[in-house]
């Protein structure tokens, strides 16, 4: 107890703090700032604290901390925000969120994300105490752990490309390849009809099996393309359909294996 009280003594000293509870506010905001760079304020009451509103950065967005009685001490991280319609792939989302240690819950968004935009947010709890040395640095290599888990996760986005972006991409194979713009439908009722099968769709298609799609005509083949590639846009991925009159199979596993994206072809130009 002794070494807690000359701890405590010392960070009372470089601080100005006045009670127990605005000590340990102070100690967490600044264990917190050797993790993320940001800059804090504290309530007039000193039970709860949050981070300023700071440019876009890599790592942890926003931070938030109360006082939920005279013994806990929430801290609230904001671990990503994006665009509503981007996707990531369960399979790397879930990889990322294993990492969590066992004292983090996620938590609802305990503050507006932005017009069109979601974010993820986890709580850690802490003794509302001043913390010894053994526990302050715990505590910060929890934190050290939230800020990689954070970019790791925004590592995983995909960015969402323009038109032109997507052309670009496809430049390099633009003699055999063309990207398949997406489309998005504007009349209610078809756009409702045709989701639930482009959502299916993709999501077999991101698990790498092959498609066959069968239509009436050429017109109702680009059309479900295009918007195909409006379903695969938010996850980063796209299609590209082959303009080679024919094709045989060894040839397009090749160009599959090459390809910016996913490779649709009609079945006239393959030959087996």
């Amino acid at each position: 107890m002794a070494a807690n009280d000359n701890e405590s003594q010392v960070l009372n000293w470089k601080t100005g703090a006045t009670n127990a509870g605005e000590l340990v506010l102070h100690q967490i905001i600044g264990l917190i700032k050797q993790a993320v760079p940001v800059e804090f304020l504290i309530a007039q009451d000193r039970l709860s604290f949050q981070s300023r509103k700071t440019p876009p950065r890599r790592g942890i967005g926003s931070v938030r901390g109360q006082f939920l009685d005279d013994s806990v001490l929430a801290i609230q991280f904001e671990l990503l925000n994006a665009p509503g319609q981007v996707r990531v792939l369960p399979r790397l989302f879930f990889r990322q969120l294993s990492q969590l240690g066992e004292k983090i819950r996620f938590i609802p968004p305990p503050q507006d994300p932005g017009a069109g935009r979601i974010s993820l947010w986890v709580e850690l709890r802490a003794q509302a105490s001043p913390m010894s040395m053994a526990r302050s640095s715990v505590f910060l290599s929890e934190l050290k752990n939230l800020e990689s888990l954070a970019e790791a996760l925004q590592d995983e986005l995909p960015e969402v490309e323009t038109d032109s972006d997507l052309i670009e991409r496809y430049k390099s194979m633009a003699d055999v390849l063309e990207p398949v713009l997406p489309w998005e439908e504007t009349d209610p009722v078809t756009a409702a009809e045709t989701a639930a099968w482009c959502r299916e769709t993709c999501d077999f298609l991101h698990g790498s099996l092959s498609v066959a799609m069968a239509v009436a005509c050429p017109a109702d083949e680009a059309y479900f393309l295009a918007r195909l590639a409006h379903f695969c846009r938010p996850s980063g991925e796209s299609i590209g359909r082959v303009i080679l009159p024919a094709l045989n199979t060894k040839a397009l596993v090749e160009m599959a294996g090459k390809a910016p994206g996913i490779v649709a072809v009609t079945a006239p130009t393959l030959s087996f």
